[in-house]
C-alpha cells in the first residue's frame, strides 16, 4: 500500500512488513508512518528512534486510547516492536488494544519541542 502525503514536507512509509511481537502474540501488520520533517529532524538530533506507546485512560463515557510519541523508551519495560519505516528506527507498544492504520507523527511548541503522534489523524481513538 503506498500512501501520498497530504503535505509534501511529510514522509510516508508504507506497511509492507507484519510486526513480530516478543510476546508470542499473532502476526500482524503495523500502521503507515507518517512523519514531518520538524519531527524527523528533531528524532535524528535526539537519538534517531521514536517510541511509540499506546495508551489508555477511562473517563465517564468509556475509553480513550491515545498514542503517545517520545524520543527515549520508558523505564517500565514493555515489549517495543520495530516497526517498517525507512528513514527512522520506530518502536511501539501495543497493549492489545489494536493498532491504528495510520500513525502521523508531528512536531509541536517552540520553547519546549514535543513529538505529537496521532492515531488515524486524530489525537485519540474512542
Amino acid at each position: 500500500m503506498v500512501m501520498e502525503p497530504p503535505d509534501p514536507e511529510r514522509t510516508v512509509t508504507p506497511r509492507t512488513q507484519p510486526i513480530a511481537p516478543h510476546d508470542g502474540r499473532s502476526v500482524q501488520h503495523g500502521p503507515a508512518i507518517i512523519i514531518s520533517t520538524e519531527a524527523r529532524a528533531y528524532a535524528t538530533t535526539h537519538g534517531g528512534t521514536i517510541y511509540l506507546r499506546v495508551r489508555q485512560s477511562h473517563c465517564c463515557s468509556g475509553a480513550l486510547t491515545y498514542l503517545d510519541a517520545s524520543t527515549t523508551a520508558r523505564s517500565d519495560g514493555g515489549d517495543y516492536v520495530a516497526l517498517d519505516s525507512e528513514l527512522l528506527k520506530v518502536q511501539l507498544v501495543d497493549i492489545g488494544v489494536g493498532l491504528p492504520d495510520q500513525v502521523s507523527v508531528e512536531l509541536r511548541g517552540k520553547l519546549r519541542p514535543r513529538l505529537m503522534a496521532y492515531w488515524n489523524g486524530c489525537a485519540y481513538r474512542l
